[in-house]
């Protein structure tokens, strides 16, 4: 794990100047599937076979277009079924330690692409001196926030909301570009006001579309990157040259390392930063 960026990322946190973004892997390190996992149970729940994604190729080597085939599920079943089934495989999803931990850390904002709700759950159970503001139509974001709020944005919608309304899970090509499209005034409020501000990444991986776009998203709206922007990459030793250059252009600074260690050790370097803010307890307290 670099020392040097997990220092100047505490410096970061601590002064309230970063935004947490958190994909996938962080469900996933809490017990939930990835996203081979969940379309080959949902393939074999509805009895779904297409050359699209034969079940070998549902191994996380291959590359799976999951919307199209999502996409085909819902057209031969529907929605509501299928939206039901993928709610009933992570509705039950809770961040644990020491993972949960970093709910407590002092974050500008917060946001998601996941559908479960542990990140907004943990959230409202650690920070004890702030209002966690969950947006997950786009129609609750407020024009100017307010210091006691602290955001939470369902980029990629809600397992709570039903299929078809505003805000429902993203899971087909179609609801991933209207899902774009409905976010677009979060994204030009909110980098509005933290053009100055570093973003941590958590749960994403280089491969995976959702998190460069987001990346480029983030550039399009801060323009070239001003201020250094963070994420963690279990396999990064793992990329090739280019891969690590079109990061690192992007004002990436890489941390290598699993969430379950990195979690702690940032902990620790918050905490102490501002030992004496009770929403920050370091590992050596017993709480991670």
């Amino acid at each position: 794990m670099d020392q040097e960026h997990l220092d100047d990322l505490a410096d970061k946190i601590a002064d309230g100047k970063c935004v947490l973004f958190t994909g996938a892997g962080v469900s996933i390190n809490a017990g939930g599937p990835n996203w081979d996992t969940l379309l080959q149970d949902t393939m074999q729940h509805f009895e779904y076979s297409t050359r699209l994604a034969e079940p070998e190729d549902l191994d996380g080597e291959h590359e799976i277009e999951h919307f199209r085939v999502f996409s085909d599920i819902v057209r031969k079943n529907s929605a509501e079924e299928v939206h039901q089934f993928v709610r009933s495989e992570l509705e039950d999803i809770e961040l644990s330690e020491p993972v949960r931990s970093l709910a407590r850390l002092p974050w500008h904002a917060t946001f998601t692409t996941n559908y479960d709700r542990s990140l907004e759950n943990a959230l409202i159970s650690e920070q004890n001196n702030q209002n966690i503001r969950v947006i997950k139509t786009g129609d609750e974001f407020p024009s100017t926030g307010h210091p006691a709020n602290l955001l939470c944005v369902k980029l990629m919608g809600s397992l709570e909301i039903p299929a078809g309304e505003k805000g429902s899970m993203v899971i087909t090509k179609g609801e991933k570009t209207k899902a774009f499209d409905e976010k677009s005034r979060i994204f030009d409020v909110l980098m509005g006001q933290v053009s100055n501000l570093s973003v941590l990444f958590l749960g994403y991986s280089f491969r995976d579309d959702i998190f460069t776009n987001l990346l480029e998203r983030v550039i399009v709206d801060q323009g070239e990157p001003k201020v250094d922007h963070y994420a963690l990459f279990r396999d990064w030793d793992d990329y090739d040259e280019d891969d690590q250059y079109y990061l690192e252009s992007r004002g990436i600074k890489p941390i290598s390392g699993n969430l379950s260690d990195f979690a702690p050790a940032l902990i620790d370097e918050v905490s102490a930063r501002d030992p004496d803010d009770p929403r920050i307890k370091g590992s050596e307290s017993g709480i991670v």
